[in-house]
């Protein structure tokens, strides 16, 4: 009689679109841990002459998800009929996900996990479910190979999304609209880091703004605003687990096919060595701030005049918060 191979449990959500190969592959890595719990997300698209190829894309990566999938597994899927936008169709997908699960991992179609990644996510959920310190797991590292920690993990401030986990009270904390934001920035410092420099501060701000403006179409900045503003810290891997592939003209921000955090190296994690402190690595934080985060810092022209025209268009449907921001400026 033919031995089953192990099962891995643990809830996963994989948010999917229009990148046929990459989920192909991201489906093979969950064959070989056969997760047998797994929920897909695919946002829709318009229905436009125009977006034929797209179309065809996004029927060709569904049709893919339908026919790989083929072992035995509970499979719960979610295919927008319309397409709501990154930000929205995240946001909607994991709270499906967390309407139906306690707890879970995330991954992109285009974020391609080491083996190893699934089994380091399974095992923190378990150590930490009950840590009101931390608000979730990421499998990313930008730390070029640089051992920070004597451990397999340390604890950052910075939640990296392209392969992470969480538990569901910590995405209630979750608020998409960040209507926090004008409490928190009046803040002299901000719990989560105390001892952040004024220009890593300055930086986070103005993204934080863009987001409360409706300028950026992203749910991750609200993610990682709300975890700041709840005083939650994430678990990262002392090495990278987690490649990014999807930089490139079909990505809504990863653009930049030349970005150092373009398809990053994976490792593989062979055991677990628990960290006995939780708390912030300032130095990891700095190093990520200076040699991944100011690599966005600047932007194109065009970039530049398109969030001016969306500005004037949010202060003239949302005269309140626009009027807060303009007030803001003046005295500023």
């Amino acid at each position: 009689m033919k031995k089953k191979k192990n099962q891995f449990n643990i809830p996963i959500l994989l948010l999917t679109w229009q990148r046929n190969k990459e989920v192909e592959a991201l489906i093979s890595k969950l064959r070989k841990i056969n997760a047998v719990n797994l929920y897909i997300n695919s946002d829709g698209y318009s229905l436009n002459k125009k977006n034929s190829k797209q179309i065809d894309k996004i029927l060709e990566t569904r049709s893919t998800i339908l026919k790989n999938i083929d072992w035995d597994c509970k499979l719960q899927i979610k295919f927008n009929n319309k397409n709501l936008g990154c930000k929205n169709s995240v946001i909607e997908a994991i709270n499906w996900f967390f309407e139906n699960e306690e707890s879970g991992i995330i991954l992109e179609e285009d974020c391609i996990p080491d083996i190893s990644f699934f089994y380091y996510c399974a095992e923190l959920l378990k150590k930490y479910k009950n840590h009101k310190s931390i608000g979730c797991i990421t499998g990313v590292n930008f730390q070029n190979n640089q051992k920070v920690s004597d451990s397999s993990y340390y604890f950052s401030k910075y939640n990296h999304c392209w392969g992470w986990a969480t538990w569901k009270d910590k995405w209630e904390i979750f608020d998409k609209d960040i209507n926090f934001w004008p409490k928190m920035k009046s803040q002299k410092e901000w719990e989560i880091d105390k001892s952040m420099k004024e220009e890593e501060r300055n930086y986070w701000e103005k993204v934080f703004e863009n987001s409360y403006l409706n300028l950026i179409d992203s749910w991750a900045y609200p993610w990682l605003a709300s975890l700041w503003y709840k005083n939650k810290l994430t678990i990262t891997p002392e090495y990278n687990l987690v490649s990014n592939v999807g930089f490139d003209g079909l990505a809504t921000h990863t653009k930049n096919r030349f970005s150092r955090a373009s398809n990053q190296k994976t490792y593989s994690l062979k055991k677990i060595i628990h960290n006995s402190a939780i708390k912030i690595n300032i130095k990891a934080d700095r190093y990520t701030f200076k040699n991944h985060f100011l690599e966005y810092k600047s932007q194109n022209i065009g970039i530049k005049m398109i969030n001016k025209i969306k500005l004037f268009i949010n202060i003239f449907l949302n005269p309140k918060k626009g009027f807060l921001f303009i007030k803001d400026k003046i005295n500023s």
